[in-house]
């Protein structure tokens, strides 16, 4: 089998430094999305690399393979971006809430987006008390707007 090199693009080196974010990543071979939230100390790039990778925190990967009974699939044209949140207590905080709110309600947005273009959301967070903030709804409008306007781009 030929080996084929593959593209690698990074815009900026902010998506390998710690800083709590919102990422969407998609699958132009399964057709679906997938949204999550970090704040990793080795940025949304090495969560991306987790999520691809064999380790037990690849949780795209696991969604994959839940939900469409792949046994073993090698994913192709996975790609993604991400949403700086900032960088305030609540969102570099081990605890996940403030994340995980901001998370849940750019997923709700993007569901009806990704199923009007024919691409299903694998990706599972719960609401939490936190998705009653303002601000939180002003976060998760503009990630989502970036989201969506990055899938479309992407299947044109």
């Amino acid at each position: 089998m030929v080996e084929i090199d593959s593209d690698f693009y990074v815009k900026d080196s902010r998506i390998a430094t710690a800083s709590p974010a919102i990422y969407c990543l998609i699958s132009l071979q399964i057709r679906c999305v997938y949204v999550g939230q970090t704040n990793s100390k080795l940025g949304v790039l090495g969560r991306f690399a987790q999520h691809l990778s064999a380790s037990e925190s690849n949780t795209f990967k696991q969604r994959v393979f839940s939900i469409y009974k792949y046994e073993d699939i090698e994913l192709q044209n996975v790609i993604g971006t991400y949403f700086c949140l900032p960088k305030e207590h609540r969102f570099l905080s081990n605890a996940t809430d403030y994340r995980d709110a901001v998370e849940a309600l750019t997923q709700d947005h993007i569901i009806p987006i990704a199923a009007s273009l024919g691409m299903t959301v694998i990706s599972r967070v719960q609401k939490n008390p936190q998705c009653n903030l303002d601000d939180i709804k002003v976060l998760s409008e503009i990630a989502a707007k970036k989201f969506s306007n990055f899938i479309e781009r992407q299947l044109q």
